[in-house]
């Protein structure tokens, strides 16, 4: 995990997206599965989500997709090439890189 003085600017944020980028990534590859009534709660809090409305699997599948599309990949690899040993592992990312690893997703509903 990044180390920080967490009065430092942006380091709780960072904190939050390296805790946020390893457990994508293990719903992604298939060790751990979305809990939907988890990503429903967060989103409700960070005001993402209505609170009348259940969260499917579906909803989740078509923000991703949306999310993707709307990603500007050269500015992400920007943002992350720093906390990263070799950068040259960017250079798989795109937006159907994305896309595909969005479709492996296994949701726990």
């Amino acid at each position: 995990m990044p180390n920080g003085d967490e009065n430092e600017p942006g380091v709780g944020r960072l904190r939050n997206w390296w805790l946020s980028s390893r457990a994508i990534g293990q719903v992604i590859d298939g060790r751990n599965k979305a809990n939907l009534n988890f990503l429903q709660n967060k989103m409700i809090q960070t005001e993402d989500w209505p609170e009348d409305k259940p969260l499917t699997e579906k909803d989740i599948r078509t923000i991703l997709k949306i999310k993707i599309e709307e990603l500007d990949i050269e500015a992400a690899k920007k943002d992350v090439e720093v906390f990263l040993k070799g950068p040259s592992n960017l250079e798989i990312w795109s937006k159907d890189f994305f896309i595909a690893a969005a479709q492996r997703l296994k949701v726990d509903s």
